[in-house]
């Protein structure tokens, strides 16, 4: 009962202190922290460290993320810095019976009650700085908005010699909600909680991050074990929803709803679809401007259709990582690509390596697809040539690692070979995909293999297209011609400039006047062209010839692979050359190694001047472009 009557306690005087907070969208409501100017405190201000000595403790979250405790450690290191003190940084854990410490600056979303009361009154975007009693809070809606709290604090209160605070602060720096009035059937959104079965936490919290940016609500998110609320948002398989669903498919899902109980329930095939079902929830409530809803207007049941369906409308296809990552509208722009293309010392560029071979099983038409749609620049696909001369994508020259062929081949008249080149496409269309890169422990998708004119179609004014060179058994010749089999596809689908023209050491089939020849045809026709990767001949003298004799917007292809090589010693060799290359041609390097693929060894890359990478993981890459780069201009 007494803890019960303090918490009370403490959120009755956070209504109080924090109803001065109040602010318009997008505004700021600020207790002036004062200048540099040291000026006499007020006898009710916090005396957080005078005299070179404090009381107070940092505290956080027992458990935080990578960027909250790089934030906390900031705020430790420059407090102590700044005021010559070594000032605490604890978890919010307190054994029982015990209770917390009198004198606390509490950073975001901890066990104290204080937390808690803070952001009771602000958006899911907000950030607050406020005094609950002795307490300093330094938080926000979100872990993002903690974050900007902190860099707030730290840029606008650690000034003058000693570090003082009025009793009555309150700084509220307030976002903007395009759908704060959302309802559902006159429900406000705020009045639903997310519920989450067994192993959907993760997903939930997702759910409440997209929504939360554009409603401002911070939603109760807690698993399906809690008591049932009046208006629930309820994700995955749980005791809350009997699923009698049919699932045909791997990528099938539903969104049920019930009119009476005002709950959505969302389910699917697999955990992957749960994820599918939930973006779709979110871009409903959200991708329109509607604030209105009935709770029949979310009831949906998603068949994955025929892929001929997708190909001729490629935003028909839910995505795998939708939930995961909302694609800036910029990097969907193909005249922005093409743009940014034709800068040699502009933003970081992509290449999907055959593919989103993550999310997709490789050289898919499914893969191509959520390559164009997570934003990537390029994709790099492998085109083979079937029986009856049907060009399809395909890595190898036979189909063991990537399809069921093992189980099928031999059976219904089906070819006994496991040979690309002894199927017809007809045949072919028998196989179905295995997940990612294959192997035998791969899962079987229900995708098929793609033709190469699909790939053209689904890729044409969207997204640039690297063909890997792949021919027959001992030739070093590719099965396509370009004048033969692409520009004939060019023209078809009226992409002149997504193809990039690019020599491997081996490649023989085009010559550098057929290149220029094509080049200028689609400058004729389009006004644009597609870049030129030179294969890099090792030295200068010899790039700066080649392209010297050309009218090439060149770009070099450097024959390096960094799964085989020391990338940082391959840097350090090259150094001279790469800083050669910088603000003067696109550099493009295959960079998909496993192991070092991340953020970090993408800016290093970038830094050291290569700015066009082949990568496996290409939605890692793609939202490190979107987190550190803006769109290019375009002409």
């Amino acid at each position: 009962m007494k803890k019960i009557l303090t918490i009370l306690m403490i959120l009755m005087s956070a209504v109080i202190l924090l109803s001065s907070c109040k602010g318009e969208n997008g505004e700021v409501t600020t207790e002036a922290p004062g200048s540099s100017e040291v000026t006499e405190p007020a006898a009710d201000d916090l005396a957080i460290i005078t005299g070179g000595t404090t009381e107070y403790k940092l505290i956080r979250p027992e458990s935080a993320s990578t960027s909250l405790t790089n934030a906390f450690v900031a705020l430790r290191n420059t407090i102590n810095d700044k005021y010559g003190v070594k000032i605490d940084l604890k978890d919010d854990f307190v054994m029982p019976g015990a209770q917390p410490a009198e004198y606390e600056i509490i950073i975001g979303h901890t066990e104290r009650e204080e937390s808690a009361a803070a952001i009771s009154d602000i958006g899911y975007n907000d950030s607050i700085i406020t005094v609950i009693g002795k307490k300093l809070i330094i938080s926000g809606g979100n872990e993002e908005a903690v974050v900007r709290a902190v860099e707030i604090f730290i840029e606008k209160y650690l000034i003058g010699s000693e570090l003082k605070v009025s009793s009555t602060l309150c700084d509220v720096t307030r976002a903007e909600y395009p759908k704060a009035n959302l309802t559902i059937s006159g429900v406000p959104i705020s009045d639903y909680v997310i519920v989450y079965g067994s192993n959907y936490s993760s997903m939930a919290k997702e759910v409440a991050h997209r929504l939360g940016k554009l409603t401002g609500t911070i939603f109760e998110v807690h698993s399906e074990k809690e008591e049932v609320a009046e208006h629930e948002i309820s994700i995955g398989a749980s005791s809350r929803f009997t699923d009698k669903t049919n699932y045909k498919s791997s990528d099938d899902f539903g969104i049920f709803t019930n009119a009476t109980g005002g709950h959505i329930f969302i389910n699917a095939a697999n955990k992957t679809a749960v994820s599918m079902a939930c973006a779709e929830l979110c871009d409903i409530l959200t991708d329109n401007d509607k604030s209105e809803f009935a709770l029949s207007d979310l009831e949906m049941k998603y068949e994955l259709p025929a892929s001929r369906d997708y190909v001729n409308d490629i935003e028909s296809l839910p995505l795998h990582w939708a939930l995961d990552f909302k694609t800036p509208e910029w990097m969907l722009d193909y005249d922005e690509k093409y743009a940014a293309s034709m800068n040699p010392s502009g933003r970081l560029m992509s290449c999907a390596h055959r593919g989103d071979m993550v999310y997709y099983p490789e050289n898919s038409i499914e893969g191509i697809i959520s390559a164009i749609m997570m934003g990537c620049d390029m994709v790099e696909i492998d085109p083979r040539l079937t029986k009856d001369g049907v060009f399809i994508l395909l890595h190898d020259a036979t189909l063991t690692r990537t399809t069921n062929v093992e189980e099928m081949a031999g059976k219904n008249g089906l070819p006994s070979s496991y040979s690309v080149a002894d199927w017809t496409y007809e045949q072919l269309m028998q196989l179905n995909l295995k997940t990612g890169t294959g192997g035998s422990s791969a899962i079987l998708t229900p995708y098929k293999i793609p033709t190469l004119e699909e790939a053209i179609k689904v890729c044409a004014n969207r997204i640039f297209i690297r063909l890997d060179v792949k021919g027959p058994d001992g030739s070093d010749l590719p099965f396509w011609d370009f004048e033969r089999d692409i520009w004939p596809l060019m023209e078809k689908y009226k992409s002149y400039s997504n193809i990039i023209y690019t020599w491997h050491s081996w490649f023989k089939s085009n010559s550098y006047k057929l290149t220029d020849t094509y080049r200028e045809k689609a400058l004729a026709l389009s006004g644009k062209a597609g870049i030129v990767f030179i294969g890099d001949q090792n030295t200068l003298a010899n790039n700066n010839k080649i392209i010297r004799a050309h009218d090439f917007n060149p770009g070099i292809r450097l024959f390096v692979n960094f799964a085989d090589v020391n990338y940082k010693t391959y840097l350090k060799d090259n150094k001279t050359k790469l800083d050669a290359y910088k603000t003067k041609l696109r550099t493009y390097a295959d960079v998909h190694n496993g192991n070092n693929e991340s953020k970090e060894f993408y800016a290093e890359l970038y830094d050291a001047g290569i700015n066009y990478m082949l990568v496996n993981k290409a939605l890692l890459l793609c939202t490190y472009i979107a987190d550190n780069f803006e769109a290019t201009p375009k002409n």
